[in-house]
């Protein structure tokens, strides 16, 4: 299902929603039942416009702002809008569910039981901000399922929702999971779910020059030209590795730095120099005084310059723990 972030369309109807043409005013009374359903299904055909997303915005934040208004009475229409084959009318009406929120729970619950494992992950957005420990065990399930596309999106909602129940299932995934596009949302859910030994233990192995990561499997190529780097995915582990903030990782870190096959230590020098001064790794030290006096590439200066100034000043290199 198409996916509008709720947060970016909440600014931009709080902008647009006043005084909007062509929608009439939320001061309706709530008339008999064909009534509310005659005015929820053309509040619904709103997002339907082909200009919705675009020069009618302004009637799309009307119409969303004035479901959230009728409440509970539109649930079941929006739940249909949800579950059909317009992404776009699913998505703003998926937004229009949210405005609802905790009122609608009951009604998508009872919904729940009547549609299959695909549907019920197009109203997990919705369970996953008003119901979610009743959906935790379906989202649980799901890393274990067949259909990839279901694994897929469990993957993601564990790292949206921070879930520590997944990170054993998660690091089993890790170096398994098929497709291997996959691979590189569990590295980055993982990492959602803070500093752990294990999975640090598991991402630092990544790190090592013959990984899957490092051949860049499941990677997307990157639009335009094909960069040097490529395939090398290592700078995503590193990304991972500095949101958590695994120190033990630093000598690793550090071998990477130094290696010598062209086009790939080198690529990741900036990213590595400027983690291995905030992890404070002493160890460092000799390599970024190298880095001070090269030449070439004054990027790379600049960051060790200010690694040095975080890094210890004094003493042995610490242990890392």
């Amino acid at each position: 299902m198409c996916q509008i972030s709720s947060r970016i369309l909440g600014l931009l109807f709080l902008a647009c929603a006043q005084n909007a043409p062509g929608i009439p005013s939320s001061g309706y009374e709530l008339g008999n039942d064909t009534q509310v359903s005659k005015k929820i299904e053309a509040l619904i055909r709103v997002f339907a416009d082909p200009e919705a997303q675009s020069a009618r915005i302004q009637q799309t934040a009307r119409a969303i702002r004035e479901l959230g208004e009728i409440g509970e009475p539109a649930v079941p229409k929006l739940l249909e809008a949800i579950l059909g084959k317009h992404q776009v009318v699913a998505a703003y009406s998926a937004n229009a569910l949210d405005e609802i929120g905790e009122p609608a729970v009951d009604v998508v619950r009872r919904k729940w039981g009547q549609v299959n494992d695909a549907e019920k992950w197009k109203l997990m957005r919705f369970r996953g901000k008003f119901d979610y420990d009743a959906s935790l065990e379906f989202a649980l399930q799901s890393l274990d399922v067949k259909e990839s596309a279901l694994r897929r999106q469990a993957i993601q909602h564990m790292g949206r929702y921070t879930e520590p129940k997944a990170r054993k299932k998660l690091l089993a995934m890790l170096n398994a999971e098929v497709p291997e596009s996959h691979r590189w949302l569990i590295i980055e859910s993982l990492a959602e779910l803070g500093n752990n030994e294990e999975v640090a233990d598991a991402l630092i192995a990544l790190l090592a020059p013959t990984s899957w990561a490092a051949k860049g499997k499941g990677l997307i190529h990157p639009p335009g030209n094909t960069p040097p780097w490529w395939p090398d995915g290592r700078e995503h582990v590193i990304e991972a590795l500095a949101k958590m903030g695994a120190k033990k990782a630093a000598p690793k870190l550090l071998e990477v730095l130094q290696e010598k096959e062209p086009n790939k230590g080198f690529y990741f020098n900036t990213e590595i120099v400027h983690l291995l001064g905030e992890l404070s790794y002493a160890g460092c030290i000799p390599e970024f005084k190298r880095l001070l006096v090269l030449k070439h590439e004054w990027c790379w200066r600049e960051n060790a310059a200010r690694a040095l100034y975080c890094a210890p000043k004094t003493g042995p290199p610490r242990r890392v723990s």
